[in-house]
């Protein structure tokens, strides 16, 4: 392993990276539940506001896969 005795940091770094990549496939999967499928409108509604953060999330979650990458063996 790399940094040796950092082993918790690089458990933390792992576990947020895997946190960030679960949210932003929840993300993804609530818009495409809420924008497009529902009659209601507050359900499209609630999709495509949510659905702004998609792209925030996908480039957060590279940014932290780099940073999760750059601790691996």
């Amino acid at each position: 392993m790399n940094y040796q005795g950092n082993e918790k940091m690089r458990q933390d770094a792992a576990e947020i990276s895997n946190e960030l990549y679960e949210l932003w496939q929840k993300v993804k999967r609530f818009q495409r539940e809420y924008s497009f499928n529902s009659e209601n409108i507050t359900d499209r509604l609630a999709g495509r506001l949510i659905g702004t953060m998609e792209p925030k999330l996908a480039d957060l979650n590279s940014f932290m896969a780099d940073v999760d990458y750059q601790f691996e063996d």
